[in-house]
């Protein structure tokens, strides 16, 4: 089950209500519901809206989109530290 999913049955709203609220068909709500497609990134902005930032535009990054790669960004500001003594 999607967030957007949870959010719409946990909320008693109806795909067809929320589809219109945000602008795009039944059909393509729909789809991102049943996660086998993501939104555009307006769309992405409307459903956050729409839902009262309980699914955020992040929601649907990859979680790839959040890994650190810690060696990769230390070795990157280790060039710029500075101490003040």
């Amino acid at each position: 089950m999607t967030k957007l999913e949870r959010y719409l049955t946990h909320n008693g709203v109806s795909q067809r209500f929320f589809a219109n609220k945000i602008n795009t068909t039944p059909n393509n709500l729909n789809l991102l519901v049943k996660g086998k497609t993501t939104p555009t990134l307006r769309l992405a902005y409307e459903i956050e809206k729409a839902t009262g930032g309980m699914v955020t535009v992040y929601d649907w990054l990859p979680a790839e989109s959040f890994e650190v790669k810690p060696n990769e960004y230390l070795n990157e500001k280790k060039s710029s530290i500075t101490v003040a003594l």
